[in-house]
């Protein structure tokens, strides 16, 4: 959900939305219900996208972290 608010770049958005719409879709159209979860995971992220941003470190979007990973960028400082 973060992708879809922040980004700028269209194709982004784009596959942001198409996560819950396919989602939707294969729960319409084959009774799956990963299709289901998958919505749910995309609720419930909305849910707590306001409660990440009040944290006192929020989370970081994976494309803002260094290439070796949060831990050894630390390790260099």
């Amino acid at each position: 959900m973060d992708l879809l608010l922040t980004s700028t770049d269209t194709k982004e958005r784009l596959l942001a939305v198409s996560v819950p719409a396919a989602g939707l879709a294969m729960w319409l159209a084959q009774d799956n219900g990963h299709g289901l979860v998958a919505c749910y995971g995309f609720v419930l992220g909305t849910a707590l996208l306001p409660v990440a941003r009040r944290l006192p470190h929020p989370p970081t979007p994976a494309a803002a972290v260094p290439a070796g990973g949060p831990s050894r960028a630390r390790a260099r400082r």
